[in-house]
């Protein structure tokens, strides 16, 4: 049986898709906000210092996307929906978190961060890109508290920016700065910097 992590940064059509055609794909579970849509879903709590997902069901494979990193490994994905096939340890724990990005996308705001559990350092790749229909020019990623930066043209490909990560209490944290934002109209009031695609760490 497969559960769905819904991190509230994916696409619900995908979620739809997969719970629909695939009789493997069970509960649906969230730790912010319900997905839109009326599929029965059932809130599980974030443990901010280690990650462990509180009531979330036993499962042996996870689907989520690509802002979310459980303990497991990645056994199939769909890159072009974001999507990710996680095999689990139990019980069930986010490696990392991500905030900062708006609900059922992958747009950031001016700001996003990473939080890593259980981390003694190491790095973060994230992709990232940028939409040629908001941005003809470069866009400015800077990794705050180091000299880490990437200029992400608006050329609809992924860039990967690797950002190093210290350990503090146990946790590893980077935080990045992205600028310009635009609004992209009176229907979409949101602040937009940059799609954040995926994070992957390396030791």
């Amino acid at each position: 049986e497969v559960g769905v992590l819904w991190t509230g940064n994916g696409s619900r059509f995908s979620v739809w898709q997969n719970e629909f055609f695939n009789r493997s794909i069970g509960p649906v579970f969230y730790p912010d906000a319900p997905m839109e849509g009326g599929l029965a879903s059932t809130k599980v709590t974030l443990d901010r210092r280690t990650g462990v997902l509180r009531g979330a069901p036993d499962v042996p494979f996870v689907l989520t996307d690509g802002s979310a990193e459980l303990v497991g490994d990645i056994v199939a994905k769909d890159g072009p929906r974001n999507v990710f096939l996680y095999r689990v340890e139990r019980p069930l724990r986010q490696a990392a978190v991500v905030e900062g990005l708006h609900a059922a996308d992958t747009w950031s705001g001016p700001s996003v961060t990473y939080t890593r559990f259980a981390c003694d350092g190491g790095a973060v790749a994230v992709a990232l890109q940028s939409d040629v229909a908001l941005y003809q020019e470069p866009s400015r990623v800077q990794v705050l508290g180091t000299n880490v930066s990437a200029m992400v043209p608006p050329d609809g490909q992924a860039h990967v920016l690797v950002a190093p990560l210290k350990s503090v209490g146990g946790r590893c944290l980077a935080r990045f700065a992205i600028s310009p934002t635009k609004v992209p109209g009176p229907n979409d009031p949101r602040e937009l910097g940059l799609h954040f695609n995926s994070f992957r760490y390396s030791r």
